[in-house]
């Protein structure tokens, strides 16, 4: 954990390359195809390994825990061989003056943080209106087949240590850490925003229906790191989003009633409920404000 927290902090205090938009969509491509090519080759290392040692246990409940652990080992090599790349690729070593002590602009309180865990579940709430409201929407044959591709089936538990803890350390990392801090050098916060919520929203095709609520987000998430100019609130903006997600889908997936009892409701309230939440969360930690009375302070 100690390690982790390090790590956060070094990336909060590195100084990245000026990054253009199309420097910034090679970014996201280059990232797209060295996670895929570590994970295939942790694949080839780990899972033979761990399936011959499954193949000689009897439980069941052995082998699920091995491959389990074989997966989740497969995506934190794959992580942090990315993270190795993009760092050589992307940082200014002509000032490599790393401190781990960073303190940010604005410094997040106790209730900063439950406001924070609320927005995410105000998030949850918008991108399910949105999802409801779109499927309303006639989909072309050509986009249906391209979406229409199945995902990989993870145990859930594996899923959710995946997807609700490392996918989103190593996602805020290199997006907001690496890629918005090189886009603020050459662009306005709201261009950087922007730019930044769409080049996110790459990783996520071909999921077609998600990606304005994931662009709504990201952009979001990168005014939080602007003003606080640390990773740390927006990992836990991303992790409590993809926890609350995970769980909301195994619940439908066990209670259909539940999903029966939300799609029964108008999307358009949903969205306005999600909105809501988001906003008062957002404007209730005063980040804007803050940000200005730390910058008079210092001058």
């Amino acid at each position: 954990m100690r390690k982790i927290k390090e790590l956060i902090y070094k990336f909060d205090n590195i100084d990245v390359k000026p990054i253009s938009i199309l420097g910034g969509i090679g970014f996201s491509i280059l990232f797209t195809i060295v996670l895929m090519i570590t994970t295939l080759l942790g694949m080839l290392i780990i899972t033979p390994a761990l399936e011959s040692l499954g193949s000689m246990q009897e439980s069941s409940v052995v082998v699920q825990i091995i491959n389990g652990i074989s997966e989740i080992g497969v995506q934190i090599l794959a992580y942090c061989a990315t993270i190795t790349f993009m760092k050589k690729r992307y940082i200014d070593k002509s000032n490599d003056d790393i401190t781990i002590e960073y303190t940010p602009v604005v410094k997040l309180k106790g209730n900063d943080y439950i406001k924070l865990i609320i927005f995410s579940l105000g998030e949850i709430t918008f991108v399910l209106g949105l999802s409801y409201f779109l499927n309303l929407i006639p989909i072309p044959e050509f986009i249906q087949e391209l979406i229409s591709g199945e995902d990989v089936a993870y145990p859930f538990l594996v899923t959710l240590i995946i997807g609700g803890i490392l996918a989103p350390i190593v996602e805020e990392i290199l997006f907001r850490g690496m890629l918005l801090k090189g886009l603020l050098k050459k662009y306005s916060l709201k261009k950087s925003a922007i730019v930044g919520g769409g080049m996110f929203s790459i990783l996520h095709l071909p999921d077609i229906q998600n990606v304005l609520a994931i662009i709504v987000g990201s952009i979001i998430y990168s005014f939080v790191y602007a003003y606080t100019r640390s990773i740390v609130p927006t990992i836990i903006l991303h992790m409590s989003y993809n926890t609350i997600a995970t769980l909301f889908d195994e619940l439908t997936l066990r209670l259909d009633i539940l999903n029966e009892g939300f799609s029964n409701i108008q999307p358009i309230i949903l969205i306005a409920i999600g909105a809501f939440i988001m906003i008062t969360c957002y404007k209730g930690m005063r980040l804007k404000d803050r940000y200005k009375e730390k910058l008079k302070e210092a001058f």
